[in-house]
C-alpha cells in the first residue's frame, strides 16, 4: 500500500512537471515605434494619368555601358579630366554639378567652334536611329560623316546620344536624387501638313525638394529657370499649354526611363 501511494505520488509529480509554464505579462511592455513617414519616391512627382505598358517597343534600342571595357576606362579618364580642369576656375571648385556638365558640353577648340555638335544618327552612326552609350558617344572626335578626326572633329551625335550623356553625368557622377531619360513624340502643323516630330532630354531633380530641371543637346535650359512639374518641360518643346500654338500641335506621348539601365517608368498619352 504504500509503496502505491509512493509511485501514485511520483506520477503525478511527473505530469506537473510536463505542464508548460504561463508566461506572466510583462508589466513594462516597450511601447510600440511611432510610424515613420514614408520618404518621397519618384513615382510621386510622375505626371497624371502615367501608366506601365505592357510592352516597351523600344527598349532593344538601350546599349548598356560595358564597366569593365577598356573603352569605359578611357570614358572615366576623360570626364575625371574635364572635371579636373574645370575646378582650377574659382566658380567651378567644389563637387561635381549639373554647371559642370554644362561647362563640359560648352567647351570651344582651339579655333573656336564647340567641341560638341549635334550631327544625325545617319551621319555618325550610319543607321536611322542609334541610341550610343556614353562611353560610345565620346569614344573620340569624328568628323560630320562619323570618321575620327583628333585635330579638327568634334564629339558627334543627336538628341538621344546627348541625354545618355546627361543622364549618365547626373546620376553616377553627380549623384542627383532623380534624373529620368525622357522621350517626347508629338505631331506639328506647317502649311496644313502635319509632321511627326521625336525629341529625347533629361529631366531631373537634385533632390525631392528641388524642381525639375533638363538639359537638351548642349543646351542646359535650367542655366536660369526651373519647373515645379515634369511636363513643364514637355510643354517647353510641344506648346500645346498655350492657346496662340494649341492648334498647331498635338501631342503624342512621353515617354520616361531609368537614367542607367533603360528600363521603362511610364508612358502618358492624355494630357
Amino acid at each position: 500500500m504504500i509503496i502505491a501511494i509512493i509511485l501514485f505520488a511520483i506520477a503525478v509529480l511527473c505530469l506537473a512537471g510536463c505542464k508548460k509554464p504561463t508566461p506572466s505579462p510583462n508589466p513594462n511592455p516597450d511601447p510600440e515605434p511611432e510610424p515613420q513617414p514614408d520618404e518621397p519616391k519618384w513615382e510621386d512627382f510622375f505626371p497624371d494619368k502615367w501608366y506601365l505598358p505592357t510592352i516597351d517597343w523600344n527598349k532593344g534600342k538601350w546599349i548598356n555601358s560595358n564597366y569593365n571595357s577598356e573603352l569605359w576606362q578611357r570614358y572615366t579618364s576623360k570626364i575625371v579630366n574635364w572635371n579636373n580642369e574645370l575646378s582650377k576656375l574659382p566658380i567651378e571648385a567644389g563637387e561635381v554639378s549639373d554647371r559642370k556638365l554644362y561647362l563640359i558640353l560648352n567647351q570651344k577648340k582651339p579655333d573656336g567652334k564647340y567641341l560638341f555638335e549635334w550631327t544625325s544618327d545617319l551621319e555618325v552612326w550610319g543607321k536611322e536611329d542609334y541610341w550610343a552609350a556614353p562611353e560610345e558617344f565620346l569614344e573620340y572626335p569624328k568628323n560630320q560623316d562619323g570618321e575620327m578626326d583628333l585635330v579638327n572633329g568634334c564629339y558627334r551625335d543627336d538628341c538621344d546620344g546627348f541625354a545618355r550623356f546627361h543622364c549618365q553625368y547626373l546620376t553616377e557622377w553627380a549623384n542627383y536624387w532623380c534624373v529620368l531619360f525622357l522621350e517626347v513624340y508629338w505631331r506639328r502643323k506647317s502649311n496644313d501638313v502635319w509632321k511627326s516630330l521625336g525629341h529625347a532630354i533629361t529631366v531631373y531633380k537634385q533632390t525631392s525638394d528641388t524642381d525639375w530641371k533638363c538639359f537638351s543637346n548642349q543646351t542646359w535650359l535650367s542655366s536660369v529657370t526651373s519647373k515645379d512639374s515634369l511636363l513643364g518641360w514637355v510643354y517647353t518643346f510641344v506648346p500645346i499649354d498655350n492657346p496662340i500654338y494649341k492648334e498647331n500641335y498635338q501631342l503624342i506621348k512621353v515617354v520616361a526611363r531609368e537614367p542607367i539601365t533603360g528600363n521603362l517608368l511610364f508612358e502618358v498619352k492624355e494630357f
